[in-house]
């Protein structure tokens, strides 16, 4: 099984994180004037983010290699993009009944 990595982060950094993968612009409206969201967007703006998100179905037979599992990929330009395309790729998948 392959090793995850978890992070612990508290509500006002989720929303930041989030909100910043998912949109080109933010208003941040926080519930106190002490709350750090509006310093977490401006760290996240200037961090180096992925300007491509692969996205990529695989078999789960493992009996095959592992560049032959790939039965579908693509790169999109935003997360959204991605989420988007992936859901409507496994949403074919499971009516089918592969």
């Amino acid at each position: 099984m392959a090793e995850k990595n978890m992070v612990m982060i508290d509500g006002n950094n989720a929303a930041a994180y989030v909100a910043h993968a998912l949109s080109e612009v933010i208003a941040i409206y926080p519930i106190t004037p002490s709350s750090p969201m509006g310093e977490f967007s401006d760290e996240f703006s200037a961090l180096k983010m992925p300007q491509k998100v692969s996205v990529q179905i695989l078999s789960t037979d493992a009996e095959m290699r592992p560049k032959e599992r790939v039965k579908k990929k693509t790169e999109k330009s935003s997360l959204y993009d991605a989420l988007k395309i992936a859901s409507i790729w496994l949403e074919r998948i499971l009516e089918k009944g592969e």
